[in-house]
């Protein structure tokens, strides 16, 4: 007979639950003490810290353990994510996948990532479509629209997301790098993203949803030979 394994609760949410509420906790006692100090220096009332703590505390806790417990349901909605050659864009196809989302996985150029791709598909439920997707194309474009607005989940109206996940970095000081790859890098990272944006836009509105830009810190944060990276950056 197979034996059987007695596997011990899962306590992470417990444990995230508790760090969540330290914070409020904190928050809680420190604006107890300058409320109550304030109000016994101006003669105001005579309340005490440890009342305004237990209101302060009362109060914090309830909203954390009501936003700590709102869920957001999967099923029903679509992302579309660029960029699904980079790290970022790849992870992010394969973690939405796990959680019930239906993923359009857009790739820059699938035949130079067939490991990726392959390795997606195989990773991946039924609800993950791996796509052709160069952002620079409008033919790539329009067919990933078309195809999208075909295979959306029963009853979804449109795109639950939209996700930007793009990046081409160009290197070099300014007046060393090539007019072409400058071309190439304001493609990529910043008219691509405006044309797909517009010819989505329609299908993200009709379920009311987001357009999430993964940008770079080299948008705050301006960097040697990284110069045309930074004006893209900065361009959203």
């Amino acid at each position: 007979m197979p034996s059987k394994t007695n596997e011990g609760p899962d306590d992470s949410q417990t444990w995230e639950l508790l760090e969540r509420c330290i914070l409020p906790i904190a928050f809680s006692h420190a604006a107890a003490v300058i409320l109550a100090t304030i109000f016994n220096t101006l003669g105001i009332s005579q309340t005490s810290s440890f009342l305004l703590f237990l209101l302060f505390l009362s109060i914090s806790i309830g909203l954390t353990l009501f936003y700590h417990n709102l869920k957001v349901t999967a099923a029903g909605k679509a992302i579309l994510i660029t960029g699904c050659d980079s790290r970022v864009g790849y992870a992010l196809a394969k973690r939405l996948d796990e959680l019930g989302f239906t993923v359009f996985a857009g790739f820059q150029n699938t035949s130079e990532n067939e490991e990726k791709v392959q390795s997606l598909k195989e990773a991946g439920s039924g609800r993950l479509h791996v796509l052709q997707l160069d952002i620079t194309s409008e033919l790539d474009i329009h067919s990933t629209f078309l195809y999208v607005n075909e295979n959306l989940p029963d009853g979804a109206p449109g795109l639950w997301g939209l996700v930007h996940a793009n990046a081409w970095v160009a290197l070099g000081e300014c007046e060393w790098v090539p007019l072409s790859v400058v071309k190439r890098s304001g493609d990529i990272n910043f008219t691509g993203v405006a044309r797909l944006t517009q010819v989505f836009l329609p299908l993200v509105r009709r379920c009311k949803g987001r357009i999430i830009l993964v940008s770079s810190i080299l948008a705050r944060i301006p960097s040697a030979v990284r110069g045309i990276q930074c004006a893209n950056g900065v361009n959203f």
